[in-house]
């Protein structure tokens, strides 16, 4: 039997209103360097033509469009695609976004990473961010924090690995089940922190680099981060994940810590960039709104889960 190396590989990406991204997307993956790959993309009920993008693309065989009856979000057609995936007897899954441009050598630094790494089941990569704007850029800092370009291969004990640039073994979903479709954010905290409850290892490789375009507007940044915030008890409370025992219960204490907890979030961000680039010091301002977008976000969530407690 070959090596996974040598395997065919499954890219899995969940899709909608993707019309303006995808093309750079498939001419990345076209370019990969590892050349046994078959993508299966899910439509998650787009409005535009993405469904009819990805159909003639998979003419070259190389695809399988995934169509969704109804919308899922992305976890959901995430889970869709993987679902076909494994129907299809593959047992590496790569995932990664529309929105993202593949160096060419990511789908080939994940099998190596994998085939160097029995035991690690899970294997991320870097983000770097592709933005026009300030905004954007404070963006990537503020999205991709877990996973810098610059950062060594190893082990990874306690963050998790987004879902934009991800490779699981599919014995892990054997253990873990799928993403969570309950969460329109943070399913990939809640993935990788279940993962380690079974005992699997989570890695990072150095060279699997992707680029993922970030929100160049504010408004978008804000209201993604406050989105992402709603989610914090559930992916950190409810899974007991990194830093779980600094969020409270109480929506009255976050209330009334939220701007310490922006700064303290805000920290965070700068400490784990700053040795890689820098130049996250100019975006210091910019990465503290979005935070504090984040800790109203967290107020909003611990409200609805009090109500439903």
């Amino acid at each position: 039997m070959t090596g996974l190396g040598e395997r065919r590989l499954a890219v899995v990406v969940p899709a909608r209103n993707a019309m303006e991204v995808l093309p750079a997307f498939l001419t990345s993956l076209e370019g990969s360097t590892h050349r046994t790959w078959e993508a299966f993309l899910a439509d998650d009920q787009s409005t535009d033509d993405t469904a009819g993008m990805v159909e003639r693309w998979c003419r070259n065989g190389r695809g399988r469009l995934v169509t969704l009856q109804t919308r899922q979000g992305a976890p959901g057609a995430r889970n869709a695609a993987l679902r076909a995936a494994l129907a299809a007897g593959h047992d590496l899954v790569v995932f990664h976004d529309a929105d993202c441009v593949l160096e060419p050598g990511t789908l080939a630094a994940h099998a190596a990473a994998q085939t160097a790494h029995p035991r690690a089941g899970i294997v991320g990569g870097p983000v770097r961010s592709l933005h026009t704007t300030r905004i954007g850029a404070a963006d990537g800092y503020a999205s991709w924090f877990t996973s810098p370009p610059g950062r060594p291969d190893g082990r990874v004990r306690f963050l998790h690995l987004p879902t934009c640039n991800l490779s699981v073994k599919s014995w892990v979903f054997e253990k873990t089940g799928f993403f969570r479709e309950d969460l329109a954010t943070g399913e990939d905290v809640a993935f990788c922190q279940e993962a380690r409850r079974h005992g699997v290892e989570l890695r990072f490789a150095a060279n699997a680099v992707i680029g993922h375009r970030d929100r160049d507007r504010l408004d978008q940044a804000l209201a993604h981060h406050a989105r992402w915030g709603e989610h914090t008890h559930e992916v950190r409370q409810g899974e007991r994940a990194f830093l779980a025992s600094l969020v409270p219960s109480s929506p009255l204490a976050f209330r009334l810590a939220s701007v310490p907890y922006a700064l303290g979030f805000s920290l965070l961000v700068l400490a784990l960039w700053i040795r890689y680039d820098p130049r996250v010091l100019l975006a210091t301002a910019d990465i503290f709104r979005m935070k504090r977008a984040f800790t109203e976000g967290m107020v909003s969530g611990a409200m609805r889960r009090s109500r439903r407690d």
